[in-house]
């Protein structure tokens, strides 16, 4: 049974790279720039029930950068976080709650504008 469970996150990957052909999200001009920045911690997306009908599947969420409270300025959070694009709104939720849980460290980021993040569904590797 360990060896199942162990499997199973292996099975259900989040790639945020594809090429152009199989790229799943529709194509939008946002007139905001793609965030660089890399998070020092985050939760990965969970896989929804009944997900793998909507594979491949994108979400395009943009948000802002802001100090959490009680971190004396050391730690940056999404906020004000807005769904741009979607494949389908199967992905929605979970794309959400993992850009929410995001921490960054403000010592790494140079921008705290509006920027957005591109989360990729597949089942496997691309």
């Amino acid at each position: 049974m360990k060896k199942i469970v162990a499997f199973i996150p292996l099975l259900f990957t989040l790639n945020s790279t594809a090429s152009q052909a199989d790229d799943p999200c529709p194509d939008v001009a946002l007139s905001i720039p793609v965030s660089k920045e890399i998070p020092s911690e985050l939760e990965p997306p969970k896989f929804p029930t009944h997900g793998d009908r909507f594979l491949p599947g994108c979400v395009i969420v943009s948000f802002e950068l802001a100090e959490m409270s009680d971190s004396q300025g050391g730690t940056l959070v999404p906020i004000n976080l807005k769904i741009e694009a979607e494949s389908h709104k199967k992905w929605s939720r979970s794309a959400l709650k993992s850009v929410a849980s995001r921490k960054y460290s403000a010592e790494n980021v140079e921008y705290r504008g509006r920027q957005w993040s591109k989360l990729t569904f597949y089942l496997g590797s691309p």
